[in-house]
């Protein structure tokens, strides 16, 4: 199912979002999935020579295991974000001095610098990084970076702008003196966020 139908699916449904719609997406984005994964475990040294295994086991391997993409990946992140990004009011709104305040604050409180450094990493490793921008329990303007292999967003083409936003991820339950692993799913729209675990069905 493509993101097409799934808007047209949701439109047809008044918005209401099924479990069959949510395994579908996760079901297209399992290729998405796999390769980010692979890159970010790649850039984290997973590098294949290491693997190397010889006949002879007496036979030294004196080939040296080089992460090139690592290294590519840090300089480009160190270039970009090297002199971390700046943010600022207009200067209409430069004399406003609680503005400013407010601004310094959420640049504080979020430790943005460090985020942007994160999502300039995910993005030159996997192609793209995701954020979820939300209100924290004392009313104060929160972000966090999420893993890009666990976003999917739902574009509608004709327009080209995202009308949903998927994250799902694995958690652990407690049944009985067991743990039983589970998908977690938190579907956004304009207005709501749906939560859905999954089941053994």
């Amino acid at each position: 199912m493509n993101t097409h139908q799934v808007i047209q699916l949701i439109e047809r449904q008044s918005g209401q979002i099924t479990g069959k719609i949510i395994k579908d997406l996760i079901k297209d984005h399992k290729e998405v999935r796999e390769r980010t994964v692979r890159l970010f475990n790649s850039y984290r040294g997973d590098v294949s020579i290491k693997k190397r295994t010889f006949t002879d086991a007496n036979k030294v391997n004196s080939r040296l295991p080089n992460d090139f993409r690592g290294d590519i990946v840090d300089q480009i992140t160190g270039y970009l974000f090297g002199y971390p990004i700046k943010y600022s009011v207009s200067e209409k709104e430069s004399e406003n001095s609680k503005l400013l305040e407010e601004l310094n604050s959420f640049i504080i409180r979020n430790n943005i610098d460090d985020l942007d450094n994160l999502t300039g990493t995910y993005t030159s490793i996997c192609g793209y990084g995701a954020r979820l921008c939300y209100i924290d329990r004392e009313g104060k303007e929160r972000v966090m970076n999420l893993n890009p292999w666990e976003v999917v967003f739902v574009y509608d083409a004709t327009i080209d702008e995202m009308q949903y936003a998927m994250i799902y991820y694995d958690i652990e339950q407690v049944n009985n003196d067991s743990i039983i692993k589970r998908t977690k799913v938190e579907f956004y729209d304009k207005t709501n966020i749906t939560f859905f675990i999954s089941n053994d069905k």
